[in-house]
């Protein structure tokens, strides 16, 4: 199973790719919105939000790094 930092590894491998990781990252939330819509009863983006809250992942960090290219 792949883990937020090898994913991230992969996404720096490949960033030659015409989609840029702000893209990427909008596409997944309009995602994530379709699937709270559909599903009402499970929601998503909320659990995902309290999930970065209560664990921190470090590719969480890395990708808010990366969209506001801050170091």
């Amino acid at each position: 199973m792949l883990t937020g930092s090898d994913i991230a590894d992969w996404n720096l491998q490949s960033s030659g790719d015409a989609m840029t990781k702000k893209t990427q990252l909008l596409l997944g939330l309009i995602v994530l919105s379709a699937l709270d819509a559909v599903v009402p009863l499970l929601p998503v983006l909320g659990l995902v939000l309290i999930y970065v809250v209560i664990e921190k992942p470090p590719w969480f960090l890395e990708t808010v790094r990366q969209v506001y290219d801050t170091r």
